[in-house]
């Protein structure tokens, strides 16, 4: 089996919304140590299916979503990254976990600040070291 930078970013994310309380819910991607199960697939919100879904006991919601510099680039994230803090922001208890490569931190922080999006306790940038993202690396 094959894992790719993506599934391997989406992995740390979803270990992350557990860290913080959430169940995951659904997950994008083949990742079998994830969980005992493997979740469903997202369901759209609003227009984009996130990578992570995960649900706390207070009924708060974690998005949860992988990226690199090159996805940063293309509209289609960018109203993926908009639609999503336009959910968390509604309940205090939502969170935001966007899993990035180290190398693409400073492009991310410029891009959300460009699309007037303020990191706060909501949103966590979750920065990945290159040596995790050895893509197409046979397991």
């Amino acid at each position: 089996m094959k894992i790719n930078r993506h599934d391997t970013i989406v992995g740390f994310v979803a270990g992350e919304a557990q860290r913080r309380g959430f169940a995951i819910q659904f997950l994008e991607g083949n990742h079998t140590d994830v969980t005992i199960y493997k979740p469903q697939l997202p369901e759209k919100l609003i227009n984009h299916r996130p990578d992570v879904v995960g649900m706390n006991d207070k009924g708060g919601i974690c998005i949860g979503e992988a990226k690199t510099g090159s996805d940063l680039k293309t509209r289609r994230s960018k109203t993926q990254l908009l639609d999503f803090f336009s959910i968390i922001k509604k309940n205090p208890d939502n969170s935001l976990i966007i899993g990035i490569p180290m190398i693409d931190k400073n492009l991310l922080t410029k891009t959300l600040q460009d699309l007037g999006i303020t990191i706060n306790s909501q949103i966590k940038i979750l920065e990945i070291p290159e040596i995790f993202l050895q893509h197409d690396k046979k397991v």
